[in-house]
């Protein structure tokens, strides 16, 4: 096949198929071939020759400039509702869920029990240990405190041995 015709047949069915006489490019491909097999594209070529038939395109999906057609537009509607529905009970339980919380920690705050937490419970940890290092300190002996020995006191000052005394 020559390069020239190659290219006569590429161009042909980029025409044919931007014009829509095909639906896709390798029908256009085809029918290009034909064409040019049997000399339609020469220069006397007129459009009487060739029966032009309704193709039906279909647009193409995901592209910047989509043209959509009713029931499509209809579908996604549809569907974008669904969604809407969908979300509203999603914040719905959402708004549920953080009211429970606030009962909780309401309830939590009202309680007399103490619920507590582990910083709370570090709290208590620390002011036992504090507690028990006040306990080991040594304590000055007190007089009053009765822990005096027989030797820091005399008997005698203890018991009177006079006569009674009237």
């Amino acid at each position: 096949m020559d390069i020239e015709k190659t290219k006569r047949i590429n161009e042909l069915a980029r025409e044919l198929k931007d014009h829509g006489i095909a639906a896709d490019y390798e029908e256009a491909y085809r029918q290009a071939e034909k064409m040019i097999e049997s000399g339609i594209d020469s220069p006397n070529f007129q459009s009487s020759d060739i029966s032009i038939r309704e193709v039906k395109k279909e647009p193409p999906r995901y592209d910047k400039n989509v043209v959509l057609d009713a029931l499509e537009i209809k579908n996604i509607n549809n569907r974008l509702d669904a969604l809407e529905q969908q979300l509203n009970v999603i914040f719905l339980k959402i708004n549920e869920i953080i009211a429970e919380i606030n009962k909780a920690e309401k309830k939590k705050a009202e309680s007399p029990i103490e619920i507590r937490g582990i910083e709370e419970e570090k709290k208590v940890e620390k002011q036992k240990e504090i507690q028990a290092s006040l306990k080991t300190q040594p304590s000055e002996a007190h007089p009053r405190t009765g822990d005096y020995k027989p030797e820091d006191v005399s008997i005698e000052k203890m018991f009177y041995y006079g006569g009674s005394r009237a």
